[in-house]
């Protein structure tokens, strides 16, 4: 979700979603509306603490912004 307009820009259903899936779909975000600076996520999901998901980030400079525990209301948002 972009934090600014409150626009989803990209939504992916599944019973599982490797890091390498949701890197794929970062990227086709990317492509579309370019390159975030900051993600906010939690460190539940196993996605969103592997190395591929965090070095992919790093890569792009996007830094990784984690909720406090206990505060859902702060998960999902992308901040352009």
């Amino acid at each position: 979700m972009d934090e600014r307009v409150r626009e989803g820009l990209a939504i992916e259903v599944d019973t599982s979603l490797p890091a390498e899936r949701v890197v794929r779909v970062l990227e086709q975000v990317i492509a579309w509306r370019g390159r975030p600076q900051a993600i906010r996520l939690d460190n539940n999901g196993p996605e969103f603490i592997a190395e591929r998901f965090m070095s992919w980030c790093a890569a792009w400079a996007i830094e990784l912004r984690y909720i406090e525990p206990g505060k859902p209301d702060q998960n999902a948002f992308i901040a352009l």
